[in-house]
C-alpha cells in the first residue's frame, strides 16, 4: 500500500466491497443503499436522465448526480484505445489519486472537494477504467470571475488565496500538474482546487522545483488574454518569493 493510501485510510473508516469486475472503496460516513447502487452500477449513474452532464470526451465523462437530498460530481476515466488502456493498467488509476491526495491537501488547509468514493474496474485481472465521487462545490471557476474588468481588491483577494495554495503545495513537495483555471472554483472568492488527477509527491527537492515552475507557467497561461489579471498574478507570486520575474 503506498503512503498516500495508507493516509487516507487513517483519515476516517473507509469500507471496501468487492462485485464482480469492480472495486468499491467510499467512506463509511456516506454510506447508504443509495450510494452504494451508485458505485455498484457506475455507467447507469452517469447514463441515468437525471444526470446533469458537464463534460463528456474519449479521455473523461463528468456528471453532477443527486441522491440521499445531496448533489455529487462523477468522473469516470474512459479508455481511449487498447494501447491506452494497457499503459493504464501499469499505473495508479486517477481516481486514487483524486482518492488519496484530496484527504492529504485539507489536512493542509487547502481546500478540495470532499472526496465520497471511488470505484476500479479490473478486466482479466488488469485495471481499467476508474470513477471517482466527490461532493458538489457550488461556486463558478476562476476562469469565469476574474478578468481585466474585475474589481482590483476582488482580484487581489483571489489571486493571493491562489498564490498561498501554491506556496503550501511547494513547501510540502506537492505538484497539482493541471493548473488551469477552470479547475478552481470560487467560495465567497475563496479557491477550491478540483481535479486532483495529476497531484504528485516529489521526492527530492530538484523534482519538485521543476514540477513547481511547470505549474506556475500553467497557472499564468490562464491569463494570456487578460494582462492586467496575469501582471497581478506575477505581483502576487513575487510577493510570496515564488518567482523573481515573469
Amino acid at each position: 500500500m503506498s503512503d498516500e493510501s495508507a493516509y487516507a485510510l487513517l483519515s476516517a473508516d473507509v469500507t471496501i466491497h468487492h462485485q464482480d469486475r469492480l472495486a468499491l472503496c467510499f467512506f463509511s460516513r456516506y454510506d447508504s443503499p443509495m450510494l452504494r447502487q451508485v458505485l455498484a452500477h457506475p455507467d447507469d449513474a452517469l447514463k441515468d436522465p437525471d444526470c446533469e452532464v458537464l463534460k463528456s470526451d474519449r479521455t473523461t465523462t463528468v456528471g453532477v448526480i443527486s441522491f440521499d437530498g445531496r448533489r455529487f460530481v462523477f468522473k469516470r476515466y474512459n479508455t481511449k484505445n487498447t494501447w491506452h488502456a494497457l499503459r493504464r493498467a501499469l499505473r495508479r488509476a486517477r481516481a486514487e489519486n483524486c482518492w488519496n491526495f484530496a484527504p492529504r491537501l485539507t489536512a493542509l488547509g487547502i481546500a478540495t472537494a470532499p472526496v465520497v468514493g471511488w470505484v476500479q474496474e479490473r478486466i482479466a485481472g488488469l485495471k481499467s477504467r476508474s470513477w471517482i465521487l466527490c461532493e458538489h462545490v457550488a461556486g463558478p471557476t476562476c476562469a469565469s470571475v476574474l478578468s481585466d474588468d474585475s474589481e482590483p481588491a476582488v482580484c487581489d483577494e483571489i489571486l493571493e488565496g491562489i498564490t498561498g495554495i501554491l506556496l503550501q503545495l511547494r513547501q510540502n513537495r506537492l505538484s497539482h500538474g493541471d493548473l488551469k483555471a477552470t479547475n478552481i472554483l470560487l467560495v465567497h472568492n475563496r479557491p477550491v482546487i478540483v481535479d486532483l488527477d495529476a497531484v504528485q509527491t516529489h521526492i527530492s527537492a530538484a523534482a519538485c522545483e521543476r514540477a513547481f515552475k511547470r505549474d506556475c507557467s500553467r497557472w499564468l497561461k490562464n491569463w494570456r488574454e487578460q494582462p492586467e489579471v496575469k501582471a497581478r498574478a506575477i505581483k502576487q507570486l513575487r510577493k510570496a518569493g515564488l518567482v523573481n520575474g515573469d
